[in-house]
């Protein structure tokens, strides 16, 4: 996974540097970058499953703690002394094949770039972004899926923050929390999102 999170970078560093035309490639790194992330949340919020294979009966059970953490440094499946294979060993698999899937569902999905007005707040990054389409790059950036690129104001980065702090399940963090604006709202959805990209408070980016 780590070339998805290089490809990324990369696409951030060209932003940052004030370029917003992103090709198609870039749009994909994108959008790949975002399903990991959500694959990465679901796989720590769900309880860890250790298979046990009752047809399947191993010549030997390795108990020993530190035997355990050598085997898995140099990548040799081993059973337990329960009998069972640590779930850990399955994630890769199955994060792999729910990318494929999820990159066939999103193959055409584009992102605009935000960018908030000089001293009008800053974005919050949650650890849960599954429930709106949106990444936060930096302080003052954040990608939207679907839209066209936007200059936003106070207004708008304090609704996506209120989406942010109320989708997060177990942190979020920011480069100062003083100077994230929030409107908490229930019923902040993605339509609100959609919504605002035609108010008059919103600037199309040139």
């Amino acid at each position: 996974m780590a070339n998805i999170e290089a490809a990324y970078q990369q696409v951030c560093d060209k932003i940052i540097d004030g370029h917003f035309d992103l090709t198609s490639a870039e749009h994909n790194a994108i959008t790949d970058f975002y399903i990991l992330w959500n694959l990465r949340d679901r796989e720590n919020s769900e309880d860890k499953i250790y298979p046990q294979f009752s047809e399947f009966k191993p010549e030997k059970l390795v108990s020993d703690k530190n035997q355990q953490e050598k085997l898995e440094k140099e990548g040799v499946l081993f059973w337990n002394e329960k009998g069972e294979i640590p779930n850990r060993f399955l994630t890769g698999s199955s994060l792999q094949m729910q990318l494929w899937i999820e990159r066939e569902r999103m193959e055409s999905t584009t992102w605009g770039i935000f960018k908030a007005k000089p001293d009008n707040g800053e974005f919050l990054v949650p650890d849960r972004i599954s429930l709106h389409s949106v990444v936060p790059v930096t302080p003052d950036l954040c990608l939207v899926a679907g839209s066209k690129s936007k200059i936003v104001d106070f207004k708008f980065v304090a609704r996506v923050n209120g989406l942010s702090l109320e989708n997060s399940e177990r942190y979020y963090f920011a480069k100062s929390i003083g100077n994230c604006p929030v409107l908490l709202q229930a019923t902040l959805r993605d339509s609100l999102i959609r919504e605002n990209l035609n108010h008059s408070d919103i600037t199309t980016m040139r």
